[in-house]
């Protein structure tokens, strides 16, 4: 039996490579302590350059798609997609939450701006009611992608077409046409006038009255190249920050314009699925939708390496000398690079679906091709991949595979939670539980098995965990799930036993047609949530205490997993609160019965407190608790917590 103790370690975000330009705008700013934020996945980014130092901002349940930075250059916004999405406001310094806004939005939260004085939206009640845009004779009906707030009550704002409309109120009042060739996505104001930036790969600088004083095409820099989009724009005395729809991040020094400084890159398009390291070298491999595979210093926190492919890349395996890097690919072929310069080995076509996990063997000599047609292929290196076995026992797609130290065996996961054992190289299955209870395996990353019986919560889906990886001599396990959280727990894990967590976590449509829009969003409207409860017949005592109450009304208030629950005995009704993202830990009912406060577990934990007549939330709060809220009370009207 494994030791029940944890083990003296724990999780820390060093770095995030990357920034997201594409199907965002307007999210990278020079802050009041020249530090750069920005954001990727659900991490917002504060990036100092003198220093080569990251800050985060982790207060998001999914991935951030808007930004903004208040006029004193110290407070961020922050909104995020989602089934309900919200925004944060976090100081830059101390990356801590200032306020979570709620209940507004649904699917997602595509722009935010500060405003100079408050006045382009007015406050009726609690709501912020607008003021429709009169477009007039002046200028055609169309998208607007951008805005700038100037005084007088003047708006600049850029166009899906290139033109620049000037707004006096709610009124447009003159155009400035042909502004850019294409789409303007960016728009920033400051003290010396406004930068704009846009899909023709172009930075024009205006004057404070919107007279043209100069234009950078990035695209014919040192650094540019065909297709690069401006997606975003900020403009500092004689500093100018770019953001490009590829996810770099460009600092430009206006006397030295054709010269400018690569400050971050990162994938772009779609998802990232394939991560493979070194086995000697302080380097990561990646790869991903946008076709491109990219190696990284972990210690420099730099691209060293970029080559791109003909396919979306879904899986990465670096043989054991370090010598072959194997990718395996969305159309069911894999390819071999040499690390050393990355030119091509071989390229190998046997399936049509897509590989989706591959391993070296640990004496070199193989690789085991796993695909999403439920087959595992074995190749041997040293015959240039001639293909040497076939594992056919899954009846779903496979997901994860690991070798046995002497290279004899092959265990694999699949779709449907099966685990299956193979002799190697033929690929034989193994029936015999006997013969596979001594094996020692050389790496763990399936997510199935007796030795990982303890990562999965109760009640969650066989596929809600992606991914694993085991330390032996550590004695640690990781893992990452649907969720964004990353947790450490002890190795093995027979039984439930997290130690610790944190958080981790697409392409443009053609712009000469169809406005640019966020689809993201549009992917929340599709998503059908499966998160729908009918009636909960069980109460959570075995570890939680003081969580029962009667209601105002009578009702009996109480919690289940993520659930509060309002129960009507002559009713025999339940009603629920789901504003929770994960377990319930604590509840207390305020004074007069009418209001609830739940507490929960996680990484950055949350209290919500809610009415038990509507099962609305009232208040939200978050940033004071780490892994866990065990304990609420209200005395008088104050809330405790700890």
């Amino acid at each position: 039996m494994a030791a029940r103790s944890a083990p003296s370690c724990h999780l820390r975000l060093e770095w995030v490579y990357g920034y997201r330009g594409h199907q965002c705008r307007n999210n990278l700013y020079y802050t009041a302590a020249k530090e750069i934020v920005y954001f990727v996945a659900g991490v917002g980014v504060v990036y100092s350059p003198r220093e080569h130092r990251q800050k985060f901002y982790r207060g998001h349940s999914d991935d951030i798609i808007s930004l903004a930075l208040h006029p004193e250059r110290a407070l961020v916004a922050t909104g995020q997609v989602g089934k309900e999405p919200y925004i944060c406001v976090w100081d830059s310094y101390t990356v801590q939450t200032v306020s979570v806004l709620k209940d507004v939005h649904t699917h997602g939260i595509a722009c935010l701006a500060f405003d100079l004085d408050g006045q382009f939206w007015s406050l009726c009640g609690n709501a912020l009611t607008p003021k429709r845009g009169v477009f007039g004779k002046t200028g055609d009906l169309q998208t607007i992608l951008c805005l700038a707030c100037a005084r007088d009550e003047l708006t600049y704002s850029g166009a899906l077409n290139g033109d620049i409309y000037v707004w006096k109120g709610i009124n447009l009042i003159r155009t400035i046409q042909g502004a850019h060739t294409a789409g303007i996505f960016s728009m920033n104001a400051c003290e010396e006038g406004f930068a704009t930036g846009g899909r023709d790969g172009c930075i024009r600088l205006w004057d404070l009255t919107f007279k043209p004083i100069t234009v950078i095409d990035l695209r014919e820099t040192d650094q540019g190249y065909k297709g690069l989009s401006v997606r975003s724009v900020c403009w500092r005395g004689d500093h100018i920050l770019v953001g490009t729809q590829d996810g770099e991040i460009f600092e430009i020094v206006v006397h030295e314009r054709n010269k400018p400084f690569l400050i971050m890159q990162g994938h772009c398009e779609g998802e990232l699925w394939a991560l493979a390291v070194h086995p000697t070298k302080p380097l990561a491999v990646t790869g991903s939708d946008d076709r491109s595979v990219r190696i990284w210093s972990l210690v420099d926190h730099a691209l060293i390496a970029r080559c791109n492919m003909e396919e979306p890349i879904r899986c990465a395996a670096v043989n054991v000398d370090g010598i072959h890097l194997a990718l395996g690919m969305k159309d069911g072929s894999f390819t071999v690079l040499r690390v050393r310069d990355m030119t091509e080995v071989v390229h190998i076509k046997d399936r049509k679906e897509a590989i989706h996990e591959l391993k070296y063997s640990p004496d070199g000599t193989y690789l085991a091709v796993g695909c999403n047609d439920s087959s595992v292929d074995i190749y041997g290196v040293a015959q240039r991949y001639k293909k040497f076995g076939e594992c056919v026992g899954s009846l779903s797609f496979i997901t994860h595979l690991d070798w046995s130290s002497d290279s004899r065996y092959l265990q694999t996961n699949d779709g449907n939670g099966k685990r299956l054992f193979y002799r190697m190289p033929g690929g034989k299955e193994v029936a015999s539980k006997e013969e596979i209870k001594g094996v020692h395996w050389a790496s763990w990353t399936c997510v199935s098995g007796l030795e990982v019986n303890g990562i999965w919560p109760k009640y969650s889906d066989i596929n809600d965990i992606n991914s694993v990886d085991g330390n032996y001599i550590g004695q640690v396990l990781v893992t990452a799930d649907d969720y964004g959280i990353v947790k450490l727990f002890r190795y093995p894990c027979l039984r439930k036993e997290s130690l610790a967590d944190s958080n981790s976590d697409e392409s443009d449509s053609d712009l000469s047609d169809v406005p640019e829009l966020d689809s993201e969003i549009e992917q929340e409207t599709q998503l059908t949530y499966r998160r729908q409860v009918i009636f909960i017949t069980t109460y959570r005592g075995y570890d939680c205490r003081s969580n029962l109450f009667y209601t105002q009304i009578g009702e009996i208030v109480y919690h289940v997993a993520a659930v509060g629950v309002i129960y009507n005995r002559q009713q025999n009704t339940q009603r629920f609160y789901l504003g929770h993202d994960d377990d319930i830990l604590c509840l207390a009912v305020h004074p007069l019965k009418d209001y609830v406060a739940t507490g929960q577990v996680g990484r950055d934990p949350s209290i919500h407190i809610w009415d038990t007549e509507t099962i609305k939330p009232l208040s939200i709060l978050k940033g004071y608790h780490q892994y866990g809220v065990c304990a609420v009370d209200f005395s008088g009207a104050l809330l405790f917590h700890c």
